[in-house]
């Protein structure tokens, strides 16, 4: 009885154990092995889409070479003088630019533009394509494995004969077949890179063949009427036609009910913002997720490719075990096939003697002049497009950054990348404005009279209260601004910029324009 009573008593205890042994072997191992990807290919349609190989079929798809094809045709850099108009009039056109650089007069490259996006989305064209939208998750699931800088995969048969067929027209010369090739983990990326403009422009096509279309349609002149409100307009046109500087009264008190009815346009009515000039459709940005993500893409290829050939590769760039792959197909041993690691390794900053008198970070990074490329794209890898970047730059203790007229004291830009990745965003939405307060008679003519006497400091001074865009503080002679501009969200921002400096003397600064120029007949 004792022995079995001890016995039922170890027992969980052995249980217990082992069901932990077994969650930590699985724990461990699993994440690391990952997927149980190919180790050869033969047959390229035999792979599957969640593997890394699947990029054979890609690139072996003959649509896939049509593709390169017609967009080598499309990339074309003509050698105009974009500052020289070709209208009789002589003015400069948005338009006649865009024009010139197409070299299209007959709108011949804009309507191939067009057809090329229209092509993307029908038949064998976007089937490739959706195959390039699979292969794009199968490279993310790649990126979780801790040993995807090891990744190869050996290449045979028909595969092998097609892929060096696709790289000798990639290198421009013919090619010839090693006993042994192999794709490995650097091939997969410079592969994935070279899709990322095709689903792009896959994804983005009909918003890229809308302005293509207007560019195509526009004829060179845009009027008023294209951009802001019908009441914005009457007020320019109050101004230009009513301005009497020996009957004040009669303009401002014109000008302060027409300000007063513009403001109460949209919510809230008591502020005079960008959204009650501008029509809704007007300073609209779309597909701002899908431009971060090609971001996100970039940086991560960036890093990935820096971190294999600071590990993977000789000083040359040629894998330490010798494998030939894809990138080094051809080339001697003496060629230089790195392509990350030297910018990578570079110092931007080296030559910024002046860095040394500021506190310079960017996000949890402290920026030197020995801060590498790479620690950047590191901190930048890791918050787009779901963290938050302050990027902020303020004189350190006992330095001064300034000039003769100024002296500057803090820039600090966030980016909320969350806020930011949407595929619709206003610029509108910002904390430009006017609170309706000040937009009386008798504040305005305050307002003119202090600008038609250069005394612009005190004018900003006097408007303060009723804009959120800066605060200024007068002390004698000094002024301090602190300017705080929220874009794509007025009180929840996508993007906030602070920007502090001190004016050292406020009768001495250099003024261009005042209000009777500005509204001179």
């Amino acid at each position: 009885m004792l022995v079995r009573g001890a016995k039922w008593k170890v027992m969980p205890f052995f249980a217990a154990t082992l069901v932990v042994v077994v969650l930590v072997i699985t724990g461990c191992t699993l994440p690391f092995f990952g997927p149980s990807f190919v180790t050869e290919v033969s047959n390229p349609s035999a792979v599957g889409s969640q593997d890394p190989a699947f990029a054979v079929a890609i690139l072996t798809d003959p649509e896939f070479i049509n593709l390169l094809e017609d967009a080598l045709e499309l990339l074309r850099t003509p050698e105009v003088d974009v500052l020289k108009s070709s209208a009789k009039d002589g003015k400069f056109r948005l338009t006649d630019v865009l024009r010139k650089v197409f070299q299209d007069d007959e709108n011949e490259v804009l309507n191939s533009l067009i057809a090329f996006l229209d092509s993307l989305g029908t038949g064998n064209r976007r089937d490739l394509l959706e195959k390039m939208l699979q292969y794009r998750d199968t490279v993310k699931t790649l990126l979780k494995q801790g040993n995807r800088h090891q990744y190869c995969v050996e290449l045979k048969g028909e595969a092998k004969t097609k892929l060096v067929s696709f790289m000798s027209q990639m290198k421009g010369r013919t090619l010839t077949a090693p006993e042994k090739l192999y794709m490995d983990f650097r091939d997969v990326l410079l592969f994935r890179l070279l899709m990322e403009p095709f689903i792009f422009a896959y994804q983005n096509r009909e918003a890229l063949k809308e302005g293509l279309m207007q560019i195509r349609d526009a004829t060179g002149e845009f009027e008023p009427e294209d951009f802001f409100v019908t009441q914005f307009i009457g007020l320019l046109e109050y101004i230009k036609n009513n301005f009497d500087p020996s009957n004040p009264d009669a303009f401002f008190t014109g000008l302060a009910t027409r300000l007063n009815t513009l403001a109460e346009l949209k919510l809230p009515a008591n502020e005079l913002d960008m959204m009650d000039i501008f029509k809704e459709n007007v300073l609209i940005v779309k597909g701002m997720d899908l431009f971060l993500q090609s971001v996100d893409l970039a940086l991560k290829m960036f890093v990935e490719l820096y971190d294999y050939e600071n590990t993977q590769t000789n000083e040359k760039g040629h894998r330490k075990d010798g494998k030939v792959t894809l990138v080094s197909l051809g080339e001697s041993p003496e060629t230089n096939l790195l392509i990350i690691l030297p910018l990578g390794d570079s110092k931007p900053f080296e030559d910024v003697s002046d860095l040394s008198k500021v506190d310079f970070k960017i996000g949890t990074l402290t920026v030197t002049q020995n801060t590498k490329l790479i620690e950047i794209m590191r901190v930048f890898d890791s918050v787009i497009p779901t963290g938050v970047l302050i990027v902020e730059i303020k004189p350190k203790t006992g330095q001064t950054i300034e000039d003769e007229n100024t002296k500057f004291l803090l820039l600090r830009v966030t980016f909320d990348f969350p806020k930011l990745n949407k595929r619709t965003l206003d610029f509108k939405d910002n904390n430009i404005g006017i609170l309706n307060g000040l937009f009386t008679k008798d504040k305005l003519m305050e307002i003119f009279n202090k600008f038609a006497n250069n005394e612009i400091f005190e004018m900003l001074d006097l408007a303060d209260p009723f804009i959120g865009l800066y605060d200024i503080t007068i002390s004698g002679t000094k002024a301090t601004i602190d300017i705080d501009l929220k874009l794509f969200g007025k009180t929840s921002p996508g993007i906030r910029t602070e920007f502090n400096f001190e004016i050292k003397n406020i009768n001495t600064v250099p003024l261009k324009e005042t209000a009777k120029r500005l509204f001179a007949k």
